[in-house]
């Protein structure tokens, strides 16, 4: 089925019956093992391998993460094979930072989870959305290819709703992680925002001759130096003009739709129903010092509707076309 939803008792459980849909959809299992208090996964379809990690109270990427960064949560990245004889965030071709791979991640309570929602739009462009408290979520999602509205390179991606740094960083509340927000886009009480400051929350893969490094990937992380290393090279979201944080859950980020002000207003007069707006990203060529279009994640769209006369888990159809919402998201919905 292109869409599952059911409940789930931990990550480990999460983790497992995600592995069984994906399998349904198509992907093939190298790995799917115990590992550490958690459970690791390895999957792959046309050349494009994911790595999945399930935090269970344990820290699950290798770059400066401590006793403090013990958590639960859903990490991701992509890369180009599998090794039995790498840990999970050592495989070929990932985002390499500091020596290891590095990506995103879902942050997640201990279980159980009131719902989840697989999603997959037909053209293997995925989105994971875990209900982890009542009215609380948080997601992964990635695809092969990136829409190609004006070029041919078929560029794979993922993105998540926390930073993999933050993947398993505890907060006070759950809500967090998302729901009850700040002006600043803070999460209250937190110590950092989920933004280009702290790490990244998409990644592309695209032709080395627009980034020769880190594996061909780029990311939303603005080339900021962590005290683990600098991630990826920036990409721009096209209506912000910042670092676009893209499909994550921060005010003032490229694409919730309060970022297009005036724009915005006015379109809301015309068109009082739900909007939705494709993430679009750009990257900087290195030699030409032009912003190169690179497409947006074709299934999923920012969209405040939820919240706003709308309830999440609703159906907006637009063009004969079903989009199913969530906060902050509307996803390309087929039963």
């Amino acid at each position: 089925m292109a869409y599952q939803t059911g409940t789930a008792a931990t990550p480990i459980a999460l983790l497992t019956t995600l592995v069984t849909w994906l399998v349904t959809r198509g992907w093939t299992t190298a790995a799917s093992a115990a590992d550490g208090t958690g459970h690791r996964a390895h999957l792959s379809k046309s050349g494009v391998f994911l790595n999945f990690r399930a935090a269970v109270l344990e820290a699950v990427w290798s770059q400066n993460q401590s006793g403090s960064d013990l958590g639960h949560g859903l990490a991701l990245y992509m890369g180009t094979a599998y090794s039995a004889s790498d840990d999970w965030h050592g495989q070929v071709g990932g985002p390499a930072v500091a020596g290891a791979n590095y990506g995103v991640g879902a942050m997640l309570t201990a279980g159980p989870f009131p719902a989840y929602h697989f999603h997959d739009d037909g053209s293997d462009n995925v989105m994971v959305i875990v209900e982890h408290t009542g009215g609380i979520f948080s997601w992964i999602g990635f695809g092969l290819a990136m829409s190609k509205d004006t070029h041919a390179e078929t560029m794979a991606y993922f993105f998540g709703s926390t930073s993999g740094f933050a993947t398993t960083t505890p907060r006070t509340s759950p809500a967090q992680v998302i729901g009850t927000r700040t002006a600043s886009g803070k999460y209250p009480g937190a110590t950092f925002d989920e933004s280009a400051s702290v790490g990244a929350t998409l990644f592309v893969r695209v032709p080395s001759a627009i980034q020769p490094a880190s594996n061909g990937w780029v990311s939303n992380g603005a080339g900021v130096t962590l005290s683990f290393g600098t991630v990826t090279p920036q990409v721009s979201g096209a209506l912000s003009g910042q670092a676009s944080y893209t499909i994550g859950p921060v005010d003032n980020a490229h694409p919730h739709w309060r970022t297009l002000t005036i724009q915005g207003r006015a379109v809301a007069n015309v068109y009082p129903r739900a909007m939705i707006l494709p993430a679009w990203q750009f990257v900087l060529h290195p030699t030409t010092s032009r912003w190169t279009y690179l497409g947006y994640p074709p299934s999923v769209y920012g969209c405040d509707a939820v919240g706003n006369g709308w309830a999440s888990g609703e159906t907006l159809t637009i063009g004969g076309l079903d989009y199913r919402l969530y906060p902050s998201l509307a996803v390309r919905h087929i039963a």
